[in-house]
């Protein structure tokens, strides 16, 4: 068997796109942001002299 019916008959299936860790990531940094402006809308309903925003939280998940 030469190279060429080696690599034909040699079937890897391609792997496409980002792999799944990439996604989950993002999705894991999209939650955050969202959490921390659902934070500061509250705090600033809770304190109404006072509007926080999304830079001044500092939360550790």
């Amino acid at each position: 068997m030469d190279r060429l019916e080696f690599a034909a008959n040699y079937d890897t299936p391609a792997k496409r796109g980002r792999p799944k860790g990439s996604k989950k990531k993002k999705w894991r940094q999209i939650e955050a942001l969202q959490e921390r402006h659902r934070l500061a809308k509250e705090l600033t309903e809770l304190d109404g002299s006072h509007e926080y925003s999304v830079d001044e939280l500092e939360l550790d998940f």
